[in-house]
């Protein structure tokens, strides 16, 4: 699949793959809707605000065309709960932390923050550019 593709993907509950065709690197992630997550990805790859600046910095370099989307694997509802341990057997499997574009190794936190509504009005609000910090110890 291409991200062309993506009025035609699935809301669907998946551990999934962005493969750079020239350099067989592989960014894996998990998610409990694969349409909207590849939306967002396009979204902060052409706009450059990628949160992974390997990725970004390979789509800048190489253009959207280089990259296929996978779907490696469809979640089940008990599968989803703990998505992060199958993404990191996928993670080890294509070396995507050390030999690809993912940042660090999934956590059971990873994708699971929800801001209140008051806390999106107020980032909303906000000038200031947002801010993420990942402990390493922890996640």
């Amino acid at each position: 699949m291409k991200f062309s593709d993506r009025y035609n993907f699935e809301e669907i509950p998946v551990v999934y793959g962005i493969k750079n065709t020239i350099t067989n690197k592989w960014y894996i992630g998990s998610c409990l809707n694969f349409k909207d997550r590849m939306l967002r990805h396009r979204q902060n790859l052409s706009k450059n605000h990628h949160h992974s600046p390997k990725l970004q910095e390979s789509w800048n370099l190489y253009g959207e065309d280089s990259f296929d989307i996978f779907i490696l694997r469809r979640l089940d509802e008990k599968e989803s709960v703990d998505s992060y341990i199958i993404e990191n057997e996928y993670m080890n499997k294509f070396d995507s932390v050390n030999f690809g574009y993912n940042m660090i190794k999934a956590t059971p936190l990873h994708g699971r923050f929800k801001l209140s509504e008051e806390a999106k009005l107020k980032a909303g609000k906000s000038r200031m550019r947002k801010v993420v910090c990942i402990n390493r110890h922890t996640g």
